[in-house]
């Protein structure tokens, strides 16, 4: 029976890559089955906003491409004026990649693909850093689990795609660590860098910007730490990987003028979700374990569920300490336990926040308003205390012990610990898109003329309506959008304000909206049926009369003599 046994897990072991596939696979299709059995019409987010221009920018950059248009400038949002996408959250790595599921199956089946495959990428690249560092194939595949379901994950791939794909950190750290081992050469640490960064350029900029500083640490704290001996070759790799960054910088450096020149560039935004000291110990509400408990307190963190990124669990703390302490002696154990420290006070961000109340100036109060630093979310570098601790707890389950048997128990308990609910997915998992027949049918080519501008009611950032146009293949134009904190300039006035925040009209908005769609060339206001109720009364104060109702909509044609000006 042993013999036997031995034997299996021999098998297993040659094929772990592929078994530490299958399983994360697994894991993603049951947390995820509300949206894999309802592929266009469920979402794997929460809904609306940040899911919903996501979507359209899956759908605006291949069609921009097949259409000749300018990728980083669009006109279809916004309408007239336009936005810039280089400074907003345009992901057109992915949209480029997933263009032919787009076109045969569309957008909304896009994203849900992405947010599906996410976590099981980011968890299989973890798992190969780590068997590289342990090797320990079953502890790799533990340690990767945790990467790709632990908190971050769940919380950021509720709407937050280009934060979600997290393939590139693991995979960028393995490459350098194999090159500083002998394993690799120069050109192949210069080609595997080059592509990965040119990826993450074209993912997602605020993880390029964190994974760059935390790499420039991790590397000078080698040189100060690790073995003289390691210097040269760690000389050689530093102008490698200089080489890479500026081979990058020089390929997407028509990317990179135009984020640097687009509005939004610049705005501090990292201050708007703040890490709570609690949240380290504390489950999340879609924590599986002891996640409906805390609710009264987790209600009080100003990053609210999708930016509290930060839960490590009690088991995964008390084994990260235990480790620090046991193998203090080895340079690797010091390495890891400072980077761990340093990713700690940056997650914790500028000011100390304990149950919701600010406290005390932190450390990274110093670094907070620094170009790049200021574009951060802080909480968002919870990744790679995610990362590090996988790190950590594969290192160790790989460890010779004589408490091997108590050791596994730990580890898996620390990783069941942070798993998201995999019985009960969280709400976030199962959300329906509530597009109008009107737009989901093709309804809409019998009332609206190619290439109009519409005004669509919901608006913004309570809308759906940048997933409606992105199912009609930019067929409209559309005065709204989102994308963006704030309405871009120029859109800044009390009707804005209103429809932005999904406020009910007041008075006087009728003769604001009347100005409004004079002013934006509007054609056809399209009013979703929930809102015709609510906004009715002042379209028609604003002189516009309902001439439609199909779908799940209502139309409300504009004059042509205002369109002229009349």
């Amino acid at each position: 029976m042993t013999a036997s046994w031995t034997g299996v897990r021999r098998r297993l072991a040659a094929y772990d890559g592929l078994l530490a596939l299958f399983i994360y696979l697994a894991i993603a299709l049951l947390w995820y089955r509300v949206a894999v059995e309802h592929m266009s019409s469920a979402c794997t987010c929460s809904l609306p906003g940040d899911a919903a221009s996501i979507t359209w920018a899956l759908a605006w950059f291949p069609h921009a491409l097949l259409h000749g248009l300018n990728l980083l400038h669009t006109k279809a949002m916004w309408t007239p004026s336009g936005i810039d996408l280089a400074g907003a959250t345009g992901v057109p790595f992915l949209a480029i990649l997933m263009a032919p599921v787009t076109w045969l199956w569309g957008p909304i089946v896009t994203y849900n693909l992405i947010t599906i495959v996410a976590p099981v990428a980011g968890a299989w690249c973890a798992y190969r850093l780590c068997r590289y560092l342990s090797k320990a194939p079953w502890a790799s595949i533990l340690a990767g689990t945790l990467y790709g379901f632990g908190t971050y994950e769940t919380a950021q791939n509720s709407g937050h795609v280009q934060m979600a794909v997290t393939v590139v950190p693991p995979l960028a750290a393995l490459a350098v660590i194999r090159f500083l081992n002998g394993a690799s050469s120069k050109r192949r640490l210069r080609v595997e860098l080059t592509v990965l960064l040119l990826v993450q350029m074209f993912t997602g900029t605020e993880l390029l910007f964190s994974m760059t500083v935390l790499g420039a640490l991790a590397l000078g704290l080698w040189w100060w730490l690790g073995p003289p001996q390691a210097r040269p070759n760690l000389r050689s790799a530093l102008a490698v990987i200089a080489g890479a960054y500026l081979i990058m910088l020089v390929l997407s450096s028509w990317y990179v003028y135009a984020a640097l020149e687009a509005p939004e560039y610049g705005r501090d935004r990292g201050f708007l979700f703040p890490t709570d000291l609690l949240s380290f110990l504390t489950p999340m509400p879609y924590t599986w374990i002891g996640g409906s408990l805390f609710g009264g307190i987790t209600a009080k963190f100003a990053g609210m569920a999708d930016e509290t990124n930060a839960y490590l669990g009690l088991p995964l703390v008390l084994l990260v300490i235990r480790f620090a302490k046991t193998h203090w002696d080895q340079r690797a154990t010091r390495l890891l336990t400072a980077l761990l420290v340093i990713s700690v006070v940056w997650v914790l961000g500028a000011n100390l926040y304990v149950l919701g109340v600010e406290t005390i100036p932190m450390p990274y109060l110093l670094l907070a308003y620094l170009p790049g630093f200021n574009e951060l979310m802080e909480g968002r570098v919870a990744l790679y205390v995610e990362l590090l601790c996988a790190v950590v707890l594969a290192t160790w389950l790989a460890a010779p012990s004589r408490q091997r048997v108590a050791r596994w128990c730990c580890g898996v308990a620390a990783v069941a610990f942070v798993l998201p609910n995999l019985i009960s997915p969280a709400q976030h998992n199962g959300d329906m898109w509530t597009n109008p027949v009107f737009f989901k049918t093709g309804m809409y080519k019998r009332y609206l003329r190619r290439g109009e501008t519409i005004m669509p009611i919901s608006w913004a950032w309570f809308s759906e309506a940048p997933m409606w146009q992105a199912e009609d293949h930019m067929y409209y134009n559309s005065a709204s959008g989102y994308f963006l904190a704030n309405p871009p300039a120029g859109w800044q006035d009390r009707l804005t304000a209103d429809l932005w925040n999904d406020a009910s009209p007041r008075a006087g908005d009728s003769r604001l909206l009347r100005a409004f769609v004079m002013r934006r060339g509007v054609s056809d206001v399209v009013v979703q049926a929930s809102e015709v109720p609510r906004w009715g009364p002042t379209l028609r104060a604003a002189g516009l009369r309902a001439t439609t109702t199909a779908g799940g909509v209502t139309i409300y044609p504009v004059p042509a003599a205002w369109l002229r000006g009349g």
